[in-house]
């Protein structure tokens, strides 16, 4: 899920997703023409998506590392064979809710208790279709609504399933598009593509961060 305020990081994106992931991912890009309109405008394209299961997330987040194709198979398999209707792939929201995740023994995740913060969030997740639906139409406002007021069944795992770094690159917190925690080999040859300028980038720490590449 994109916006036009991410047309600096587009490009980048794309060659890290082909690097990292082997595939470039469908970029939705709505109109931007009012905030409160983003849940329709995503339950607008949801409305052509056929299957059942899809990964969701927004595009101003760099990746860093592989992702687990075992782990994300696992994931599906526990979203598709109980009542969980997001699945993070990531691990940002855990240090919102220490101590509080359900652990599950037999299938190895974690639960999200009823309490806690981000049941729903814009970090990528495996969510089943229909649920993401609901969430939209019961929310109908803005990306921060949805995930401050928005309810779902979650889980994730105890380590990430996709590497990247958990904070927007494009955050109104920092002034240039924030590369902390990528790979500087990565950075270099974003920068010689002509992918990324060179004097937009800043180095900012973030709250938490883990990468599986060196962090600059």
């Amino acid at each position: 899920m994109g916006s036009k305020q991410s047309d600096c990081i587009r490009d980048a994106q794309k060659w890290l997703f082909e690097k990292y992931i082997g595939t470039i991912p469908d970029f939705f890009i709505r109109s931007d023409t009012n905030i409160q309109n983003w849940c329709k405008d995503v339950l607008e394209y949801l409305e052509t998506v056929r299957e059942r299961n899809i990964v969701f997330g927004l595009d101003d987040m760099l990746i860093t590392g592989k992702l687990h194709n075992n782990l994300l198979l696992d994931a599906l398999s526990i979203l598709q064979s109980t009542e969980i209707e997001r699945f993070e792939l990531a691990y940002a929201h855990r240090s919102f809710n220490k101590g509080k995740f359900i652990y599950n023994e037999l299938e190895e995740y974690l639960t999200y208790p009823p309490d806690a913060l981000y049941l729903v969030s814009t970090q990528f997740s495996l969510w089943k279709v229909e649920a993401l639906k609901r969430v939209l139409k019961e929310i109908d406002s803005d990306p921060w609504s949805f995930e401050v007021k928005g309810t779902a069944i979650a889980a994730c795992f105890d380590y990430p399933v996709f590497n990247y770094i958990e904070e927007s690159a494009l955050s109104k917190r920092w002034n240039g598009i924030n590369v902390r925690g990528m790979k500087q080999e990565d950075i270099d040859e974003l920068i010689r593509l002509g992918f990324l300028n060179k004097n937009e980038l800043i180095n900012e720490p973030h709250r938490n961060i883990k990468s599986s590449g060196k962090e600059v």
